[in-house]
């Protein structure tokens, strides 16, 4: 899996695209880290079906933000990865 590098440009391109003329944008969450390694990715994988909780799961990683953690999880969900889990929005 590559990595996405997005710039100011290719976003001012996709909201083109879309027919939305703009001079300013607004990314959402920039100040989260929502990059994960390979190795990392594989032990959350493990910890998810596991039915390890959010919060444990940003403890185990050392995650600022449980977005972190719910975002990745949205994300190998949409890709097939994992399962969705009927507590994944719960937070101790």
């Amino acid at each position: 899996m590559g990595k996405r590098i997005y710039t100011p440009e290719d976003w001012e391109k996709r909201l083109e695209q879309q027919g939305k003329q703009t001079r300013k944008i607004y990314v959402a969450c920039e100040e989260l880290n929502f990059i994960w390694s390979a190795d990392d990715l594989k032990k959350f994988r493990e910890m998810w079906r596991q039915g390890k909780s959010v919060e444990q799961i940003r403890k185990h990683f050392k995650r600022d933000s449980w977005q972190e953690v719910i975002i990745i999880a949205l994300d190998q969900i949409r890709w097939g990865y994992i399962k969705i889990r009927p507590d994944v929005l719960i937070v101790e």
